[in-house]
Parts: C-alpha cells; structure tokens; sequence
C-alpha cells in the first residue's frame, strides 16, 4: 500500500467522503481501495462503522494512514450513521460512498474538481449503475424535470455531493425515516432552491441488496416513508397520487 503522505501529494479537493460500514468485510477493501487510487484524493476520509463483528475493522486497519477520523461504536441505523459522519466533517462539501459502493475509475473525483470550485453549487451528482457480482442489472441515468418532487427521485443518492452549509441551513437526515432519509433531504435540498449541477459521468456502482432492493415489503415501507415525507413538505394528497404513478414510470425507464 502506498504510504499516505506520498499519497496526499497529489491533488485534492476540498471535499470529504464518509464510509458508513457494518459487517462489510466482503466489500470495504473494494471501497476503500476505490478511494484511495483516485487520481484528485479527498482532503478527508471518515469511517462510521456500527461496531462491525467480522473482519471489517481488521480490514480498515490496513488503511490508517489515510483515514482522518474513524468511529466504531453501535448506532440506532443507518442515517444515525450518516448523521454522525456529517458532524465529522471539515470541509466544504461532502458525500456517502458506503462499504458496497465504489468509484467506477480511479478519475471520478477529478470529474468534480471544477464543479466544486464555483460558489454557487450546493449539490451535485452524477450517473450509477447497480451491479451484481460484476453484471450490470440496473442503470440510475438523471434527466431534468421541473416538478421538484418528482426531481428529488431523479437524483441518485450514492455518489451525489452536498455542500456542508446546505445542511446546516436545512438539517440532517430526519431518522424517523428508516429507509427514504435520503429521498427526503434530497426533496428539503430541492425546495430551498439550491443551485445544482449534473455530472454526465457514471461515477459510483453500486452493489445490489440495500434496504430497499429486491424486497416487497421495504419497497412498501419505503414508499410509506416517501408518501410521509411529502406531505410533511406541504404537498396534497392528489399530488402524492400523480408523483408515485411518476415513480414507477421512471423505474420502468431505468430497466430499459
């Protein structure tokens, strides 16, 4: 392994990434090794693990050097996680890369350099594939749309990056969600009006099986949450009727 500091001698930007981990000793290496053979290095790398049983922390050992802060101890779920890794945060903008997640190419990070110099983004994203040992099974490609709730579900949440300020404007992940936290930050983000930018480039692949794959009953649960969410934002019940005949058309469109 490469030592750190040679390895920080290389460009970085100002920006931090937070690995929330359980029990991913099948996964993290490929993660992290996804970080740290970027090309532009984040400024810094914070792990939140949920005091993992099986090799996970033997593994995140190997990669000390470049880790700036590294949390293990239990937490009440995933977004009490990510909330966590957020107050860790030193920097300007930040993102998720979770332990069955990584970067597509060692340039991904070098794909948002210019984006994160302009004043005025406060959240940017790209394309992701869901993968599945290997195969491709599912594309996340954005297209722009004006209703801001129907965006929210446009916008993928691996791999998108926010600026710090937002959330300290708007607020952390509401953990009364246990499985569309991030569809609701996303809508909160949309409806403060913050400026946004899109980066055509398939960045993150993400490993299939998160809460809401592949399962019938978190598909429902999630879509509970979803309709919870909305209305809690001010939008009417008709509204929450046409948005998820919206959902599935655009999860159709995905597959295709």
């Amino acid at each position: 392994m490469q030592n750190f500091n040679n390895c920080f001698k290389k460009e970085t930007i100002n920006l931090s990434i937070i690995v929330v981990c359980y029990n991913s000793e099948k996964t993290i290496k490929r993660c992290l090794d996804s970080i740290v053979s970027q090309t532009h290095l984040p400024q810094e790398i914070i792990i939140i693990d949920g005091k993992s049983t099986d090799k996970t922390l033997e593994i995140i050992s190997e990669y000390k050097e470049f880790i700036t802060t590294m949390i293990s101890e239990k937490d009440d779920g995933i977004y009490y996680a990510m909330n966590k890794g957020i107050s860790f945060v030193n920097t300007d903008f930040f993102m998720f890369l979770n332990s069955d997640d990584y970067f597509r190419n060692s340039n991904c990070l070098g794909e948002y350099e210019n984006s994160l110099k302009n004043p005025e983004i406060g959240l940017l994203f790209s394309n992701i594939r869901y993968v599945d040992n290997g195969k491709i099974t599912r594309i996340w490609h954005f297209y722009n749309v004006k209703n801001v709730s129907y965006l929210a579900t446009r916008i993928p949440h691996p791999g998108a990056v926010v600026r710090k300020a937002v959330i300290e404007r708007i607020g952390v992940f509401n953990t009364d969600f246990k499985i569309a936290a991030d569809y609701d930050l996303l809508l909160r983000i949309l409806l403060n009006k913050v400026k946004f930018e899109h980066i055509k480039s398939y960045i993150v692949e993400m490993e299939v099986g998160g809460a809401s794959d592949g399962n019938i009953l978190n598909t429902i649960k999630q879509n509970l949450e979803i309709f919870k969410s909305l209305r809690l934002n001010g939008y009417s019940l008709v509204h929450v009727i046409l948005f998820f005949f919206d959902r599935v058309r655009f999860k159709i469109q995905q597959k295709l």
